[in-house]
């Protein structure tokens, strides 16, 4: 009997440490600095910078607070922030470009949730821009089906760091990686030794 009564008292401390959001409405841990609302609610009020698109900012908004994966988080990037702007190639739906990200992509988003943590970027990373076709008039909608495929695909291949807009067009661009063809060729190989193993 002792031991169950020292069970219910843990699991009422632990629920007394998480309280509901005020932002996301999710039973989390407050933040340190603002009590009303989780730490995940709050990192994301410091690095969130507007695209000015309300669609594309509350797809970032959700990413930034809905995943727990790092992968899947992102932020919007504004475009003077990318150098060295190169076209690759152009298919049916998007033209790609290779670029430099000044200061580059967040470093462990893990760390970013910490009330303590400083934000870490990996600064001058090269990475893709992947201008899709007729974008500008994006809703959210279609900002989650693109998400979906890639998750559906491979996260490890394709992952996601933004969302940037070409300044000229608003076309809405994905902000990846940049792979050079060994790299590319190695993460495909893996990927379908683990789909074997599976």
């Amino acid at each position: 009997m002792q031991l169950c009564q020292q069970a219910q008292t843990t699991v009422k401390q632990n629920r007394k440490a998480y309280k509901k959001c005020n932002e996301c409405n999710k039973r989390r841990k407050p933040s340190a600095e603002d009590y009303q609302i989780c730490r995940m609610c709050h990192k994301s009020k410091i690095i969130f910078k507007s695209s000015g698109n309300k669609a594309i900012d509350d797809f970032i908004k959700y990413t930034q607070i809905n995943f727990v994966s790092e992968n899947g988080k992102m932020e919007f990037v504004a475009y003077d922030q990318f150098k060295n702007i190169e076209f690759i190639a152009e298919g049916g739906f998007s033209k790609i470009y290779k670029a430099t990200w000044v200061d580059g992509p967040i470093i462990n988003w893990c760390n970013v949730i910490r009330d303590d943590a400083n934000i870490s970027r990996n600064n001058n990373y090269t990475v893709v821009l992947k201008k899709l076709h007729n974008s500008k008039n994006f809703t959210t909608k279609e900002l989650n089906e693109i998400y979906s495929d890639r998750k559906t695909y491979n996260s490890n291949i394709s992952q996601y760091f933004g969302i940037t807009q070409d300044p000229i067009t608003k076309d809405i661009m994905i902000v990846m990686p940049y792979y050079n063809s060994v790299e590319i060729s190695s993460l495909v190989k893996i990927s379908m030794e683990m789909k074997v193993h599976m």
